[in-house]
């Protein structure tokens, strides 16, 4: 969170501040009225760039409310989710996680039947945006089982998490990502109340899945069904291992930590273990498309236990790389933060009808040579949602995209 420069938020700030000295000096110091001008003081600390402040007045905050109404009350949610985005800039990933298992279980215990689905929601769409891939397609699948015993198996609330569970499937890199959205059409197909722009991003990301997975004819025939008459071309949400992983790392073993594995003390590395190699090349891109992308990937794999860090760095956009991956292949002028957030690559090149980029091109000079090498190698990888005229696929010439090294999210709170 970046300090302001904010005169009247400093005065409000005195004003609230003074408010909270008066109702604890009356009330006494856990006095539920507390909470509100508490909350407001936190926000505007956050505000500020005062996040140690911010992190004490909301935990004073969130202690009144476990005294008066216990430690489970949902009167804290709000306290929770502010919590959240002071951990996340704190740079402590693990304690923010925690923190959104905890408002995802009270959620569920104070919310019966279908009113819980927002927690299911919320904290699906956390693990997306944060990496965490296995745990986002169980949870989904649980509040899809929800919606069925609930709503029924043909209600249009199925929609949104069928759509993440497409989009988890296809940012973990794993196949079949059109199989919810299949469903999904049929969703909307069948209810003729949904509006046209949810029916539209329906068969777009349909259009999107079957493009990813190369199956071009069923690709052109969901586009039409978008109704979309003419569109550039976009990027698609996906995770691609590169191509010089698939050869790379086979031959490297580690440990076995099992106390039971007494027969085998070592074991070949795993596919997502070669890939979080740290001296390594990048060895995959991921393209999140999302505004709330954490810049982080909290590892959920099985082997995940084993590593030594249970977080990565993510940085770039659209195009995301293991930050310590990175650094290795650039001169060391450019591997501190501050120097990564001040570049930027531009290029130009065509898209296909199939979603591919050819004919690669960078329009601005002094690009390092193995960051050129692993831009077109990252384009070569993934897919692009083609141009579209006439509700059809075609090929689109000198489309422009400008690749840059942000990592830190930007704080939702005001």
């Amino acid at each position: 969170m970046t300090p302001v420069d904010n005169e009247p938020a400093t005065d409000q700030l005195n004003i609230i501040s003074t408010l909270v000295e008066q109702i604890a000096k009356s009330e006494g110091d856990y006095s539920p009225r507390l909470i509100e001008p508490l909350v407001e003081l936190g926000r505007l600390q956050i505000s500020l760039g005062q996040t140690e402040d911010a992190e004490e007045t909301l935990r004073r905050a969130q202690h009144i409310a476990h005294r008066n109404e216990g430690v489970h009350t949902p009167k804290q949610m709000e306290l929770i989710e502010m919590l959240i985005e002071v951990a996340l800039d704190k740079d402590e990933a693990i304690t923010a996680d925690t923190q959104q298992k905890f408002l995802y279980f009270i959620g569920t215990r104070h919310f019966q039947g279908i009113d819980a689905l927002p927690a299911y929601i919320r904290l699906g769409e956390w693990y997306i945006e944060t990496g965490q891939f296995m745990r986002a397609r169980k949870l989904l699948g649980e509040a899809i089982t929800l919606i069925e015993a609930t709503q029924g198996e043909y209600d249009p609330l199925l929609v949104n998490p069928l759509q993440l569970l497409s989009k988890a499937r296809r940012l973990q890199g794993i196949c079949c990502s059109e199989r919810p959205l299949i469903r999904a059409a049929d969703l909307v197909e069948a209810d003729a109340e949904l509006s046209r722009d949810l029916r539209a991003e329906v068969y777009a990301s349909l259009g999107d899945a079957y493009t990813a997975a190369r199956k071009f004819s069923a690709a052109s025939a969901a586009y039409h069904q978008a109704d979309v008459p003419s569109a550039p071309p976009r990027l698609i949400a996906m995770s691609k291992a590169l191509n010089q992983t698939k050869n790379d790392g086979r031959n490297v073993y580690r440990f076995n930590s099992d106390s039971f594995a007494s027969q085998r003390q070592f074991r070949p590395l795993s596919f997502e273990e070669r890939l979080a190699i740290a001296d390594k090349e990048p060895q995959r891109v991921q393209v999140p498309l999302s505004q709330r992308d954490r810049g982080l990937k909290i590892k959920d794999s099985p082997e995940s236990s084993a590593m030594i860090e249970p977080t990565e760095q993510m940085i770039g956009s659209p195009f995301r790389f293991s930050l310590t991956q990175l650094k290795n292949i650039l001169p060391y002028s450019l591997r501190s933060e501050t120097s990564l957030a001040t570049l930027s690559i531009d290029m130009k090149f065509t898209v296909t009808e199939r979603g591919s980029a050819r004919q690669v091109e960078f329009t601005n000079a002094n690009v390092p040579v193995k960051l050129k090498r692993l831009l077109k190698q990252t384009l070569a990888s993934v897919k692009f949602r083609p141009g579209i005229v006439d509700g059809k696929p075609v090929k689109t010439e000198n489309v422009e995209l400008t690749q840059t090294f942000l990592r830190r999210h930007q704080s939702e709170l005001k």
